[in-house]
């Protein structure tokens, strides 16, 4: 199922069980835990709030003409034995509201677990599915979506998730007070509920806006990521044919509709936090103003409802108000789990056999290699032997590279066989295999790191002697310890992403250790 079919498109309610199973998949067992916590203090705020009902008419109303709710209370008081006084009623309140601290306290704490949590596996999880996807596949990728879903979108993931929670608690406690209502007054309780009800659901509109908008900075946040990478890996040549003027008129271009997008996103977010309280202002005095003056129904009566419909409405609005803000991130949802399902559409295949060593020669038996409907190897046999040197010649695009590819296991031919030591590829784990191969792109990839931690790539600490004297050896064989050692800080010396700080030829002699 498409990520956008889960949660909704900008134009549909995001599918609120799917949303569900999408955090208990990420949550695993601590949301559960945090329903249940909620609805602990859920139930003792109500609790609280019942018990301050008969405060309000406690001397004034005779047993017979008290409401529900003051019988029901005073009920519970006779059965566990407590006179009820001003005092008692006092104490039982302070009780409720303070064990509904805790329990927010514990609420508080399990979101926050939870919310650091789904982004660390998040990132994680689409770290472990790019190392797994195939290279056809990676090709498809754009990597400033991918780095953009890596670095915001997750954070974003978690803002819904806190959002959706936030929202749950709202609608819960929503229902703890329209059954407080319910046992007072049947009609005013129905009356109010659908005028809130209404109210909220006049506002899906901005939910729909609020929506479609998250979309779109969501997309123009992977352009810009887009744009910015591949300046970045371009920039000796742009500084060098003044392409930075033209690159920066795009990013500004680019920075401007992101700009735009935001801002119409806040303003939607904005309307409903500001006219959600007026509004529900006006369902609460509508309601009072139906009840009193045209049905004539007395006030003293009404009081104690309006105290309990004053909190629904405030819940009520809250539902809104949360609504909106996860609808405000579910853009970042929709992202991330966009960039899983294509990560993980085409995963590299691996056999169980593994390698430990070369004993004779690689070997590429009948290979035909094509994609989609082009042909780049037809019928191709190879066969290069230990401690031999060949060269790969032909002209742009004749498949040299491609050939390396094949035989780094990185590529799967069509058609023939690929083989070490007379196994075929298909057969051997691709891990070990590759534990085998030394390999100097033509672009060397090098990492904003020291010269240690680029050769041994973080796999020993260099501050250990065992690690550092690997290392030494490393740079030996490949005949860089020279220049290495003629550096202010040797092996420590920090090279810049991509080598930028180092020549060519050095970057080469560094990724060959």
């Amino acid at each position: 199922m498409a990520a956008a079919e889960k949660f909704g498109s900008s134009s549909d309610s995001p599918n609120l069980l799917l949303c569900y199973r999408s955090f208990r998949r990420y949550a695993g067992s601590r949301l559960p835990l945090l329903i249940l916590i909620i609805s602990i203090g859920g139930l003792v705020e109500g609790l609280g709030v019942g018990v301050f009902i008969p405060l309000l008419s406690l001397g004034n109303v005779s047993p017979e003409e008290s409401d529900a709710v003051s019988k029901l209370v005073a009920d519970a008081f006779s059965y566990a034995g407590i006179e009820l006084t001003f005092n008692s009623l006092l104490a039982v309140i302070l009780f409720c509201f303070l064990f509904k601290g805790a329990i927010s306290l514990c609420q508080t704490v399990v979101t926050a677990r939870i919310m650091a949590t789904v982004v660390s596996d998040l990132r994680e999880s689409l770290v472990t599915r790019l190392s797994a996807t195939s290279l056809l596949n990676f090709g498809r990728l754009k990597l400033g979506f991918l780095t953009n879903v890596v670095a915001t979108e997750t954070e974003r993931t978690a803002a819904a998730f806190n959002f959706y929670t936030m929202t749950i608690v709202s609608v819960f406690y929503a229902v703890i007070y329209i059954a407080l209502a319910l046992v007072i007054d049947v009609r005013g309780a129905v009356l109010v509920t659908t005028m809130g009800v209404l109210a909220v659901a006049s506002l899906r509109v901005l939910h729909k806006l609020t929506r479609d908008y998250s979309h779109r900075v969501s997309r123009r946040n992977a352009r810009l990521h887009d744009l910015l990478i591949q300046g970045l890996q371009g920039f000796k040549y742009l500084r060098a044919t003044d392409g930075f003027s033209k690159l920066n008129s795009k990013l500004f271009d680019e920075l401007e509709v992101l700009a735009h997008c935001v801002y119409r996103q806040g303003i939607f977010g904005g309307f409903v936090k500001t006219v959600s309280e007026p509004l529900g202002a006006v369902v609460l005095v509508a309601a009072l103003f139906l009840n009193v003056s045209v049905m004539g129904r007395p006030l003293a009566g009404m009081l104690v409802l309006a105290l309990v419909l004053y909190r629904l409405m405030g819940k009520l609005m809250s539902v809104q108000t949360n609504w909106q803000k996860f609808n405000g991130a579910i853009g970042g949802m929709v992202a991330v789990e966009a960039a899983l399902e294509s990560l993980g559409a085409e995963t590299e295949r691996s056999g169980e056999q593994h390698v430990s060593e070369f004993s004779s020669r690689l070997s590429l038996d009948s290979v035909s290699l094509k994609i989609g409907d082009h042909e780049i190897l037809d019928d191709v046999t190879v066969e290069i032997g230990k401690n031999t040197m060949v060269a790969i010649v032909g002209r742009t695009g004749a498949g040299k590279s491609t050939i390396v590819n094949l035989l780094t296991g990185v590529l799967e031919p069509t058609g023939g066989r690929v083989m070490i030591d007379g196994v075929d590829y298909t057969k051997l784990d691709k891990r070990s295999l590759r534990r085998l191969f030394g390999y100097v792109p033509q672009d060397p990839v090098m990492f904003a790191d020291t010269i240690a931690n680029n050769v041994s790539l973080w796999t020993c600490d260099v501050r250990v002697s065992a690690c550092a004297e690997r290392v030494q050896e490393a740079l030996r064989a490949a005949h860089a310890e020279g220049f290495v050692s003629a550096t202010e800080d040797g092996c420590n010396t920090f090279v810049g992403s991509g080598g930028r700080t180092i020549s060519g030829g050095q970057s080469q002699l560094l990724c060959l250790a």
